[in-house]
């Protein structure tokens, strides 16, 4: 019993939110014109990698990804699967010796569905595409070769093709309401997430743990679900290693 009531609050503390998980928080590693850093981020929800390439002094590019797939099955049935798409541009300084700093504008686009028996005897299947736009101010502060990374993300999501079919008891009630709510016409979401990395980088090699913590400031499917309307906390393992670097040693 001990061991289910852990895994519940597990759940309750990883999940908040319906409509999309937010991807975990990329971090640039990128401090002159040539870099090329590969990384990937795992967690209890999925897996997320990026590669990012500098070809100027002060400019980096990236392209990523990931996916979610969880399924819970206990007291209710529960499942959420997404994939999606990342672009980038990243803007970088150093500052000094031991601090950079970035600022990013990314670009997001997926597919997200899940399945939801929270609602007692009803249950919830929905799924829609998904395309988001980011900005992304950050910082790296590196004394040596452990380094703290901080950033904060405000994101627009926005949302079409979006299906929600509904079985069990009083399903036609709210199938009516979901396809008469306006706030469903053309559904938008935003999102702001903090997020803390504590880190190793040296050699072109790196390895890390990430605390993000992300909240819905308007979940237009919120009143549809068993989920609240606040968000999502999560901790993540990441890898990172520069090929270019690692070549030259």
């Amino acid at each position: 019993m001990k061991n289910k009531v852990i895994y519940f609050a597990l759940i309750g503390w990883l999940l908040g939110a319906c409509a999309a998980i937010p991807t975990t928080v990329q971090l640039p590693l990128l401090e002159e014109k040539g870099d090329l850093v590969a990384s990937a981020q795992t967690y209890v929800l999925g897996l997320s990698g990026n590669l990012m390439y500098a070809p100027t002094n002060h400019l980096g590019l990236s392209l990523g990804g990931g996916f979610h797939d969880m399924e819970w099955e206990n007291l209710a049935t529960f499942s959420y699967k997404q994939i999606h798409g990342e672009m980038g541009i990243h803007g970088f300084y150093r500052l000094n010796s031991v601090m950079v700093i970035n600022c990013s504008a990314l670009g997001t686009t997926g597919k997200t569905g899940w399945t939801d028996g929270l609602l007692g005897n009803l249950t919830a299947n929905f799924n829609a595409n998904m395309y988001r736009f980011a900005f992304q101010p950050s910082f790296r502060y590196q004394p040596g070769k452990f380094y703290i990374s901080g950033a904060f993300r405000l994101s627009n999501w926005k949302f079409n093709h979006v299906h929600m079919v509904y079985y069990g008891k009083h399903a036609m009630e709210y199938q009516e309401a979901f396809e008469n709510d306006p706030n469903l016409v053309n559904p938008t979401m935003w999102s702001n997430d903090i997020a803390f990395q504590f880190g190793y980088w040296h050699g072109g090699l790196g390895g890390n743990i990430q605390f993000f913590f992300s909240n819905n400031t308007r979940n237009p499917f919120a009143a549809h679900s068993g989920f609240s309307n606040k968000g999502f906390n999560v901790i993540s393992i990441g890898l990172s290693f520069a090929p270019i670097a690692l070549m030259n040693k």
